[in-house]
Order: structure tokens, then sequence, then C-alpha cells
């Protein structure tokens, strides 16, 4: 392996023969070859060092738009979790249920129910509730395509005719009456609406489907693909139950006499 450094006969053939001037090179050429290893490791080094955050430098823009983002889905966060306790707590209260009983029947009346009438063709309509907590200011609103004249309705209060949802026409052959609780119905308790009684000169009840389409019933099951023009010999009648805190109950009814 060669030398790095020359020799002193080599020192003296390039006419540097002082000892002092010797040592004086010698000591520069340390000097040199130090610092350039130093440099070479300081170079390495920033290079580990800074390598791993390259790719994830974010300029002062990025930083400020970050941190909105951050800020914008913290409240979105919020929001939504203040929305989601909310809802929990709504489902969590407790609200009045309702079960329609008709007349002498035993078990609560469904949707489009058809019921026979006795020989003085009278409706009784009681309302339980059969929820957790009482129930204040329940209502019943009757709507029936008779005259007034056909229709006994003591104790009941007549109101204006309701609004075709789709015409958005009064409907004015349908007579509405309204009747309301006094004060409240505890759970399990009950509120029995005034007596309805069909008049014996009314006629026959007859109604084509399109009739009663346009006074506002609707039709399900094998009804609801009857021609428009078939006949129904029985008298509709819809029922709709409300309170402060309950959602709307709707039953449509059919009675047959």
């Amino acid at each position: 392996m060669g030398k790095i450094f020359p020799t002193k006969s080599q020192w003296k053939k390039w006419g540097l023969l002082s000892r002092a001037s010797y040592v004086s090179c010698l000591v520069g050429v340390f000097a040199l070859l130090l610092t350039a290893v130093l440099a070479l490791f300081s170079n390495s080094a920033d290079k580990q060092i800074s390598a791993p955050f390259t790719e994830n430098t974010l300029s002062g823009s990025d930083i400020n738009a970050s941190a909105v983002l951050q800020g914008v889905e913290a409240d979105n966060i919020s929001v939504s979790v203040i929305t989601s306790q909310v809802h929990n707590s709504i489902e969590k209260t407790p609200i009045p249920h309702f079960e329609v009983y008709v007349n002498g029947l035993a078990a609560p009346i469904g949707d489009h129910t058809v019921i026979a009438l006795g020989e003085d063709r009278t409706v009784r309509i009681r309302v339980q509730n059969i929820g957790e907590v009482a129930a204040d200011n329940i209502s019943m609103s009757v709507y029936v395509p008779l005259k007034p004249n056909d229709l006994v309705s003591a104790g009941w209060t007549r109101q204006a005719p309701p609004i075709n949802s789709k015409t958005r026409q009064e409907v004015t052959g349908l007579l509405h009456l309204w009747s309301v609780a006094a004060g409240l119905v505890p759970e399990q308790g009950w509120f029995r609406a005034p007596l309805l009684s069909i008049s014996k000169d009314s006629p026959r009840p007859m109604f084509t489907r399109r009739a009663l389409e346009e006074l506002g019933f609707e039709f399900s099951g094998s009804a609801a693909h009857c021609p428009e023009d078939f006949v129904f010999h029985v008298l509709p009648l819809i029922v709709s139950i409300n309170s402060t805190r309950s959602t709307n109950y709707k039953f449509y009814l059919f009675f047959s006499y």
C-alpha cells in the first residue's frame, strides 16, 4: 500500500529542506483531512435526521388549513354527539299510546275494520291510554259522510270540513265532529267520547270506491283492487285521536246496518 504523505527525502527534492516547513505542511494536511471527514459525517447525520420528516413537512398555509379542518371536524363530532344525545333522550321519554274500542268489541280496533251496528245504530267510541305516562288534552275527531240531521251527536262540537290532501280543497261531503277529554287521562285510563247515533230515517249507505276516495278514504288489501264503480254498502267513518305529546292515531272504519 502506498504512503499517503511525502517522505522527508521527497520534501528535500521539492526544495522544502527546512524541518519546520516540513512539520508545518504535515499539520496542514492533517487539518484538511480532519475537516473533510467531519463534514462527511455531518452531512450524513443531517440526512438521516431530516429524511423521516421530509414527506410530512407542512408549509405555514398548510398548517393553518389543517388546523381549520381539524376544528371543523371537532365541531361536527360535537354536533353529532349532541344530536345523538337529544335523539336518545327523546326516544327514552315516555309518551302516551292509545288503543281504540268501538261498541262492545272486546279487542281494540284496527285500520279498515268493518263493524255491524245494532238496531239502534249507535256508535260508542272509547280510548284507553296504554302508555306509561298520563295523556293531556286527548281529542277525537270523527269524519262521516252524513248530513247533520241524519246523526244525533249531542256532546260533540261541529268543526269546519277537512281539507283533501291531494286537491287542497274542502271536503264538504264530510261532517266533521270534535270532542276533547276533560283533564288528564292517566296511564291505563279511559276517554269515552259522546255517543253517536245514526238516524233510522237515514237510507242504507251506498258509496262507490271513486266517491269514497274523493272523500279522502283510503283502501288496502283486496279492496284496493276493486273497480272505481264498485259499490260498498257500508257507512265509512274516520276516527282521528291526538294528545299533547302523542302521535296522531287515525283509523278508517266501516259500519254496516
